[in-house]
């Protein structure tokens, strides 16, 4: 305003001024920025489907969204800062899977998990975590996302109700046709009983027919309560090889009788695995029973034992995509039959497990149903092969580890993960 010529000092304040108005400018766009992103990450998480919370590497909770106050029945406000470990705490397996994640940096991939929300309601719920970064590849915190599994579930047991009523036509079917034989016999013989009464050998042969009709039915009902209502299975630490033994010991006398000859080829060091031994038994006896009869003119039973890497089978059910991610291969105890027997025609091997098929002039179609039964329980499966007039050769693998038990991907139970501090 004076029209003096600016000098050196007016200059360099002039530069100052004009820097930190720079600086400002640039700071109160950035916080513009920061405002947008922020109420657009708001917007995401507020309209996301999914539920989503995070922990700081302190495994506190830091945020909760809509959908998982909704889940849960927390809100972001009563759980802000709170160790997830103890607001979850005997209400599932969430807090323990987001700080697993946190602790070991291992991430699931739809992992089912059971959450009991405020009000002691059970939810189905699909969980994936991840790691949080910063920019420079920090580890910061872990952030799960969870959906309710609760519609998926009601849709599997109506699959299920609708499985039950398909089987229970099938079974009265097979029932009808099974049981009709015997009774025809039986009334028969006690038609003619009164006239014949008085003749020994009739009574004898009456005892003899009606007794072994009455054991046939008998049997087939128990086959049929094993197939429709399975005892559950209590999984205690077995050994394979003492279980065939036993089975062996037991069919001596029927083996000797149809010249069977029994190579064994146990692994010598073969683990205990978790599972029934009474519904091992039966598994067993059934395959090794199956073979004896298929050599009526003598043969060999070759009976081997040993571990195998594979895949774990899924479920065939709507949430069947739903998996965690874990071992791509698991220890098997896998053990094999094989008889030289006359073999299963190709076109007969896809319907083994069927009930009510069976191979057998007089066999009911039950037991491979049931042996197949049990070792679903068991995690496990069972393959056979077989050539028409070559012998056949089922598989039976029963993992090593049971799922159930296996909540964290580390396999470390769950007491021995330290807590959060705080």
């Amino acid at each position: 305003m004076s029209q003096d010529m600016y000098d050196r000092e007016d200059l360099q304040l002039l530069g100052t001024i004009a820097n930190q108005a720079a600086i400002a400018v640039e700071n109160a766009k950035l916080y513009e920025d920061i405002l947008t992103m922020s109420d657009y990450t708001d917007n995401i998480l507020k309209n996301i489907t999914s539920g989503v919370m995070t922990i700081d590497l302190e495994g506190r909770i830091v945020t909760l969204n809509e959908k998982a106050e909704k889940i849960t029945g927390e809100k972001l406000e009563e759980v802000a800062g709170k160790p997830c470990l103890k607001v979850y705490e005997g209400r599932g397996e969430l807090g323990r899977i987001l700080f697993d994640t946190l602790k070991r940096e291992e991430h699931y991939v739809s992992r089912e998990a059971v959450l009991t929300d405020k009000k002691g309601k059970q939810v189905f719920v699909g969980v994936s975590t991840s790691l949080l970064r910063d920019s420079e590849k920090n580890k910061i915190g872990a952030l799960a996302a969870f959906a309710d599994l609760s519609d998926i579930k009601r849709l599997e047991e109506q699959m299920r109700r609708t499985d039950r009523l398909a089987v229970a036509g099938t079974l009265a079917a097979g029932m009808a046709h099974e049981i009709k034989n015997p009774l025809s016999s039986i009334e028969m013989f006690t038609q003619l009983l009164p006239r014949k009464f008085d003749d020994e050998k009739f009574r004898e042969k009456f005892h003899s027919i009606v007794s072994q009709e009455l054991q046939r039915l008998n049997n087939l009902v128990e086959a049929l309560l094993s197939f429709a209502r399975p005892s559950e299975p209590e999984f205690l630490p077995v050994q394979v090889n003492k279980i065939l033994d036993r089975i062996l010991n037991l069919m001596e006398v029927k083996i000797f009788k149809n010249k069977v000859d029994v190579i064994k080829e146990y692994e010598d060091s073969l683990p205990e695995i978790p599972a029934d031994g009474k519904h091992l038994i039966q598994v067993f006896m059934n395959l090794i029973l199956n073979a004896v009869e298929a050599m009526p003119e003598g043969g060999t039973l070759r009976i081997k034992t040993g571990i195998r890497l594979g895949k774990k089978r899924e479920k065939v059910t709507p949430s069947s995509r739903m998996h965690f991610v874990g071992p791509s291969q698991y220890k098997f105890v896998e053990v094999k039959f094989s008889d030289t027997g006359k073999g299963i025609p190709a076109e007969h091997l896809s319907r083994l497990f069927d009930p009510f098929f069976s191979t057998k002039e007089e066999g009911t179609g039950l037991g491979l149903s049931v042996v197949h039964q049990i070792i679903e329980q068991h995690e496990g499966s069972i393959d056979a092969e077989s050539k028409d007039g070559e012998g056949t050769t089922f598989t039976v693998c029963l993992p090593l580890e049971r799922e159930e038990r296996r909540v964290f991907l580390s396999g470390a139970p769950a007491d021995k993960i330290s807590e959060p501090p705080g």
